[in-house]
């Protein structure tokens, strides 16, 4: 498998060919195909989104009345 793609070792190789049909039916990771989900929650959008969020929840205006007493 040296030198060679995943993709090309599948095509070579029946029992991983059925390994990553089997990984890619049930939308788990597969090696050497990006995986959209983890880049998706690794991108500088996400890690924005997420500050946004946590940046808007701890602002005092947005306190409930009962804990401004």
């Amino acid at each position: 498998m040296a030198g060679q793609t995943y993709a090309e070792a599948a095509s070579e190789t029946p029992l991983y060919a059925e390994l990553v049909a089997s990984w890619t039916a049930s939308a788990a990771t597969v090696p050497g195909i990006p995986d959209t989900e983890w880049q998706r929650l690794t991108s500088y959008q996400s890690f924005l989104r997420e500050v946004e969020s946590v940046l808007r929840d701890l602002r005092p205006h947005r306190a409930p009345d009962m804990l401004r007493r």
